[in-house]
């Protein structure tokens, strides 16, 4: 079997697994928004931000570079995953260590809880399993751990909330307890199949770093820029003002989640083709990530105020509704954004994107601290769309000038089309119970993104049969 074959599998194993991981963080946060207070769930969601912060730092660009290098070399495999953990283990140290003070410093008032579970962070050393298993053919594996443990942390969250002992410190201890889970379940499965060769860490470690910094400083920016609003709005505001954006934020990230991990199964394509092919996977990609991102994003618009009471339980959160519909738009360029930056780190042009997510965190730092004072949660939202907007625009730039990216008119006219056809849906259903609304547009959602794939299959097949 071509593995041009092999890419559209993979995306449906991924969406499996990541969509049900998605959807049980959806359900974990409704019932976190009813069981604590708004500032008690600002704090939780600030945390959770922190975490997924180090853990970005924690890898510092090595699963990018080490998928890379095994898509092309895939004899090494054994020998760049020693590499990469030696690497991550080094980080995973300091990151600990840093959290721990931040924690220190900046929470005071919960501070016992949280330096106790910053004694999760070294085991997201083993986050990111999915692409190692992408490269040796397995991906099959890592969908039940994701799955299993999202649905069990739902569970306990609601197990311990009709216990009457859900409270801000449970919350944060069930939540890395199975994050932490999912990461050594993965790894057991990972070290199975491809168990690391460590014998090569003193001479590969210093070229590989050099490789991989690049791409971890630009990772870096990135995830400064995607939180630094929500940590500014803390010391600006404070933990109510959190609790409204990231209510928003955190469907925002679900919507996110699943565009994201349409991407993961090409990364090893993309960095094996030439740049004809990678131009035109681009384009292929981007009518993919559209036809899913703008219907859902002006539904969501539409249907902002209904979300808001229904999900998010209405009173304070009532003020997420600006917010909701700015990130809502903010969710079209950021899927452009996201396989740019992909396409240009297979391609090598690891220096380009560092410098595009460069600019993007300085960009967005002086635009939040001109904007939060005054407008809050809603104008976080507008520095994260004005930031995505730039960003995707120079990425897409950057790449076009050595793989030339088609967009059909075709392409936009169906995007277009399809848009509207959602946002009169989401009208005529507005006002009446989200749940209906949900269980109208999901499945519909869910049927346009298996006609996407449908059209990715038969391009990726005739591709391989090509080639």
């Amino acid at each position: 079997m071509s593995e041009s074959r092999d890419v559209p599998r993979s995306i449906v194993v991924l969406f499996a697994g990541r969509f049900t991981t998605a959807a049980t963080t959806l359900v974990a946060t409704y019932v976190l928004m009813r069981s604590l207070d708004a500032p008690e769930f600002g704090l939780y969601a600030l945390f959770v931000s922190l975490f997924t912060i180090a853990g970005s730092f924690v890898d510092f660009g090595g699963n990018a570079i080490a998928s890379r290098d095994m898509a092309r070399h895939p004899e090494r495999a054994r020998t760049v995953l020693g590499v990469l953990l030696a690497s991550r283990g080094v980080f995973a140290i300091a990151i600990t260590l840093g959290v721990a003070l931040y924690v220190t410093f900046a929470m005071p008032s919960h501070r016992t809880t949280l330096l106790l579970a910053c004694l999760a962070i070294p085991v997201l050393v083993f986050n990111g399993f999915e692409a190692w298993f992408l490269t040796i053919g397995r991906l099959g594996r890592v969908v039940a751990p994701r799955a299993v443990t999202g649905v069990l942390f739902v569970v306990a969250l609601a197990g311990l909330e009709a216990e009457g002992r859900l409270d801000f410190a449970t919350a944060i201890f069930v939540r890395v307890a199975f994050a932490a889970v999912a990461a050594l379940w993965i790894a057991a499965f990972a070290w199975r199949y491809v168990p690391p060769d460590f014998s090569k860490v003193r001479t590969d470690l210093a070229p590989f770093l050099r490789g991989s910094g690049v791409v971890g400083v630009a990772t870096a920016c990135t995830m400064l820029y995607f939180y630094l609003d929500t940590f500014l709005l803390e010391r600006i505001h404070g933990a109510e003002e959190v609790a409204v954006y990231q209510a928003a934020y955190r469907l925002f990230g679900f919507a996110v989640t699943v565009v994201g991990m349409l991407l993961y199964p090409f990364f090893p394509y993309l960095a094996r083709v030439s740049a004809p092919e990678r131009g035109e996977l681009t384009g292929r990609l981007l009518f993919f990530v559209s036809l899913l991102a703008a219907p859902a994003a002006c539904a969501a618009i539409v249907l902002a105020p209904d979300i808001a009471r229904d999900y998010f339980g209405g009173g304070v959160y009532e003020r997420s509704v600006p917010a909701l519909r700015v990130l809502m738009v903010t969710l079209v360029t950021i899927g452009g954004g996201m396989i740019g930056s992909t396409a240009l780190v297979a391609a090598g042009l690891e220096r380009a994107w560092l410098g595009i997510a460069a600019f993007g965190l300085l960009a967005n730092g002086v635009a939040n601290l001109a904007v939060l004072p005054r407008y809050g949660a809603a104008g976080a939202a507008v520095t994260t769309l004005a930031t995505e907007a730039a960003v995707t625009v120079m990425t897409l730039v950057v790449l076009g000038r050595r793989s030339r990216i088609r967009v059909p008119i075709r392409n936009v006219a169906i995007v277009v089309l399809v848009s509207s056809v959602a946002t009169a849906g989401a009208w005529m259903l507005a006002g009446r119970p989200f749940v209906v609304s949900a269980l109208v547009l999901v499945p519909a959602g869910l049927l346009l993104a298996g006609l996407g794939l449908q059209e990715m299959r038969g391009s990726a097949s005739s591709r391989g049969g090509a080639s």
